[in-house]
């Protein structure tokens, strides 16, 4: 990539993909390896994103009622 790195993708943050997390990637593209994070900081990072995102998803499953079949199979959500 010649040192092109891509942009934040439009709606990444919707998706969990937050500000913190992209600083993150970019600090991982620094060239100076010496300059990048360490993998604690990462791990660290990536643990506070997962939360957020386990947070998220437990407020959209208690607004939806029916988000508990959400991985059920066709066959048990045909009415009889």
């Amino acid at each position: 990539m010649e040192g092109v790195r891509p942009m934040k993708p439009e709606g990444a943050k919707q998706l969990g993909f937050n500000d913190e997390l992209w600083r993150t990637v970019e600090l991982c593209w620094v060239e100076d390896r010496n300059a990048r994070p360490v993998i604690g900081d990462i791990c660290s990072c990536l643990a506070d994103a997962a939360a957020s995102w386990n947070m998220t998803e437990s407020h959209q499953q208690a607004s939806d009622p029916l988000s508990d079949f959400s991985h059920a199979s066709p066959e048990l959500l045909t009415p009889l």
